[in-house]
């Protein structure tokens, strides 16, 4: 495959090439993909390319995240703030040959990024997880014995449940539990809403 691509490019002669590098080792050449240009060992890159038929320039396009390690070539050469490298080919001599090692590096930086940003995420809602668990029993402690039995109720039956069946799970009378109730909306745990010839007790 790499000598038919080779082949191609030398019965087309040109002027000027691009050649863009993509992030998986890809090489597109006049339209044409393949990966015979680039090898990988470790988290190193190497890309390998020769051409006899260039008479001003090549220019490589690298992927955005690409750190050089080295770079080959008889020619001279520069990099544009794009990552773009730019061979210039000598008037006399037009036979090419570079290769560039390069690496991603701010890949590797993002993952260590986001652990930090995870790490103080993870642990303050952890803090605040507890410190409103602990806030909620004290809160219990406060609380009369009926008080705690019907707000522990109502929790059990998704903080949502008729007055009429609260009635029937606790087993406290009528007026009792009306006193309970009014109770614990008065202290901003519960409201009542009015459902038939009942009324529906709902934790906030």
């Amino acid at each position: 495959m790499r000598r038919i691509i080779l082949l191609l490019l030398l019965l087309t002669p040109c002027l000027a090439l691009d050649l863009t590098i993509s992030e998986t080792g890809s090489v597109t050449i006049n339209e044409i993909t393949t990966q015979e240009f680039t090898s990988k060992t470790g988290s190193d890159w190497l890309f390998v390319y020769e051409n006899e038929t260039l008479t001003q320039e090549l220019k490589i396009h690298l992927p955005k995240k690409t750190t050089l390690k080295s770079i080959d070539t008889t020619h001279d050469y520069s990099i544009t703030y794009e990552n773009t490298l730019i061979i210039k080919i000598h008037p006399n001599h037009h036979s090419l040959k570079i290769s560039v090692q390069y690496y991603f590096e701010e890949t590797k930086n993002n993952n260590y990024i986001l652990l930090l940003f995870l790490i103080p995420i993870t642990i303050l809602v952890t803090y605040l997880f507890l410190k409103n668990k602990k806030t909620n029993k004290k809160f219990l402690r406060v609380l009369n014995k009926r008080e705690r039995q019907v707000l522990l109720t109502i929790k059990k039956e998704k903080g949502n449940i008729k007055q009429s069946n609260l009635k029937k799970i606790t087993g406290l009378p009528k007026s009792t539990l009306s006193r309970t109730i009014n109770s614990l909306e008065k202290k901003g745990l519960i409201t009542k809403q009015g459902h038939g010839m009942t009324n529906r007790v709902i934790i906030k």
